[in-house]
């Protein structure tokens, strides 16, 4: 696979101006094209692209700044599931013509069915952190994972709660901390045939402040 970026480059150089906020001072910097630089961006793109797992991190330290300022960190480092679309899930891919393509569905897709994703979406399993992948069931369309505590999971195009089976629009607002201590919660959940909108951890409340009634001094 491979961009076809094999077009006539259009210019030669590269003009860039920038100002500061009010525009009270500005700088402008021309550079010459480098076909081993723009080369090296491509490669780069096409292994994003093209590969079927995320790529590596940019770093191993959370606390690294452009790691702080990343809106994915949550999911790079912490325990948080990806969102649901086309593009987290397992059965989609990219196409060398610039498409992205649906083996479990055999078509292509608009970004319009890849922004919202279907009810067979299966996710890349890496993009559940949480959980160590298994196996994959093409034929059921399942994948099944094992969280620290041993249980099981399964990310499914149907619900059942009594077994810890989810969609992956549940699942991805589930953890291993809920489907290991509050079983008996999904299980019950089960009954209602539920969806999970979203979830938010309770925020703890602070600890009150002293009430100021001490006596004032004898010589106020």
């Amino acid at each position: 696979m491979g961009l076809s970026l094999d077009w006539p480059i259009p210019m030669d150089r590269h003009y860039l101006t920038v100002s500061t906020p009010g525009g009270r001072d500005y700088q402008s910097v021309r550079t010459n094209f480098s076909r081993d630089a723009f080369d090296a961006y491509i490669k780069k793109a096409e292994s994003i692209i093209f590969n079927l797992t995320p790529p590596d991190r940019i770093s191993g330290d959370p606390e690294f700044f452009q790691c702080k300022w990343c809106n994915f960190s949550d999911q790079c480092h912490g325990d948080k599931t990806a969102a649901v679309s086309c593009r987290t899930c397992m059965h989609v891919a990219p196409r060398d013509d610039g498409t992205w393509h649906c083996g479990f569905h055999d078509k292509k897709l608009t970004n319009k069915e890849q922004r919202s994703g279907c009810r067979d979406h299966l996710f890349i399993p890496e993009l559940i952190p949480w959980a160590e992948f298994r196996s994959h069931d093409p034929v059921e369309n399942t994948s099944t994972y094992e969280i620290p505590s041993g249980k099981e999971i399964t990310n499914a195009a149907v619900n059942d709660l009594t077994i810890n089976r989810f969609t992956s629009k549940d699942l991805q607002h589930v953890d291993a901390d809920l489907v290991d201590k509050d079983g008996d919660f999904l299980s019950a959940m089960a009954v209602f045939e539920p969806e999970i909108v979203y979830r938010q951890k309770a925020k703890t409340k602070p600890t009150p402040l002293e009430p100021l009634d001490d006596s004032l001094p004898d010589w106020m």
